[in-house]
């Protein structure tokens, strides 16, 4: 009895509705917002090189004209170049000036417009920049490639238009970096002395080293002098598995203590390093996200840790097609943790051969599966987990060496970011009577909600509700 009167009281307010909407103008495709994205890559490269580096714009209207501002620390880029050949801006009038930024150790490098044009919806690149770098940026930096908030002298920022260029509205924005690979480590000063007592290489820093690598850790001991003494293959990564296993190896004398700059070049790892560039898709997808590997040893195993919010994200399987990874290799495993996943690759067997192995290089290693079950927003952060235990681990072990002997790696975090339409309630990709009816069942009903909360939050006042509900009637049978 209850369901019949519900269902009649639904649909009884879906005729106020409609004929309260007749009475009422349409609302503007701008209204709608686009969930526009603009990414910057990730390039890796030594201080004083080139950098290319790809903007691309992710959008789910045809717009018209875009403003992109490009901010970096000041002195550490220089624009040398702007090309569109192979972009989608192709053929449009682009112009590009200098920005200021209020903060004299931070500039708005560039600014890139064009006036109102035409860019059909769809996703690729739109400016391949030419970005030189200070010689003077020290090795094992990460340089952040971000966008600059703040309008510049001229009153641009960072947003699109309409066909018409009348009603601009701001972009959603997915950063990029430039690695700077690590060339040569610092001094070696007092390594081994994790407690201060000023003996390296004792039991004592080692059992400490033990407790800041086990289970429960809530946070690393951060004291400078302590973290650098930690750092025992010179790599700067300190408190990692890598750095253990040579406290280990030297306190049992199975490796002598490192003396002078031969021993740093053995232990240490140039270039090695994992990484990630995002993904852009639709709340409705299944996300397939590409890991990369780069190795200067050759490597007999590789392991890492992956976080994400479990409501938002479920790991579902992995793909070797394409990798790095042998396929004589016996163990591919991912595990879902309930922060996140957890990735092993390794053979089963040891002493096997060369074929067995990751030769040095690097490109991709696997490839990760994801269902989308309810994010929050359109931003969904993965990152690599910093705090290692022996379970958790990112790095990978040498071939030659009979122990896991982890070699640490620099790592690259980036984000999954979802393009969707406010008020598409269902996540069908059109705006219909469809998405009311979801949403008064959600609101009513107790049905399910919007695959991400935002997509439902049509006149964007950060709650769904029946006032959303109005807002679609007025759209759909306003326009």
């Amino acid at each position: 009895m209850y369901k019949v009167w519900h269902s009649s009281a639904v649909f009884i307010l879906m005729l106020q509705l409609c004929v309260c909407c007749l009475m009422i103008p349409a609302v503007s495709l701008a209204d709608r917002g686009d969930s526009t994205l603009y990414t910057l890559t990730h390039v890796k490269g030594d201080p004083g090189d080139l950098h290319p580096v790809t903007l691309g714009i992710n959008t789910v209207y045809d717009i018209g004209g875009f403003n992109f501002l490009f901010q970096f620390e000041s002195g550490a880029l220089t624009v040398e170049d702007i090309s569109l050949d192979g972009t989608r801006s192709e053929g449009l009038p682009v112009f590009t000036a200098n920005a200021a930024s209020s903060s004299p150790s931070v500039i708005a490098g560039i600014v890139i417009y064009t006036p109102p044009a035409y860019v059909p919806a769809g996703d690729g690149p739109m400016f391949n920049l030419f970005l030189r770098s200070n010689s003077s940026i020290p090795k094992g930096s990460l340089l952040p490639l971000i966008f600059f908030n703040e309008p510049e002298p001229y009153g641009r920022i960072n947003e699109i238009s309409d066909l018409e260029g009348t009603i601009s509205y701001p972009a959603d924005f997915y950063y990029g970096s430039i690695l700077f690979g690590i060339d040569r480590p610092y001094p070696i000063f007092d390594l081994g002395d994790a407690n201060l007592n000023g003996i390296p290489y004792e039991l004592a820093d080692f059992f400490l080293m033990q407790t800041q690598l086990g289970p429960g850790i809530d946070e690393y001991i951060d004291e400078e002098e302590q973290t650098r003494n930690s750092d025992i293959n010179c790599d700067l990564l300190p408190w990692t598995i890598a750095d253990m296993v040579f406290m280990e190896d030297i306190t049992t004398g199975a490796l002598l203590p490192p003396v002078g700059d031969e021993m740093r070049e053995i232990v240490f790892m140039q270039g090695d390093s994992i990484w990630f560039d995002g993904y852009s898709g639709t709340p409705m997808d299944t996300l397939d996200v590409p890991v990369y590997f780069a190795n200067e040893l050759p490597a007999g195993g590789i392991s890492f840790k992956l976080d994400y919010s479990p409501g938002a994200l479920h790991y579902v399987s992995c793909s070797t097609q394409g990798s790095r990874i042998p396929s004589e290799w016996d163990i591919v495993v991912g595990t879902e943790r309930n922060d996140g996943m957890m990735f092993y690759a390794a053979p089963f067997a040891s002493g096997s051969p060369q074929d067995f192995q990751i030769a040095p290089g690097e490109g991709l290693l696997v490839t990760l599966r994801f269902a989308v079950v309810h994010p929050v927003s359109n931003q969904v952060d993965i990152k690599f987990e910093r705090l290692q235990t022996y379970e958790e681990t990112n790095g990978y072990a040498s071939f030659d060496d009979p122990w896991w002997n982890y070699a640490s790696l620099q790592q690259i975090d980036s984000e999954v970011w979802f393009s969707f339409i406010w008020g598409d309630a269902d996540g069908s990709g059109n705006i219909d009577i469809d998405d009311v009816v979801y949403l008064i069942e959600y609101i009513f009903q107790g049905g399910p909600a919007p695959p991400i909360y935002d997509m439902g939050d049509f006149d964007r006042n950060f709650f769904v509700d029946v006032d959303d509900v109005t807002a679609l009637m007025e759209f759909i049978f306003g326009r």
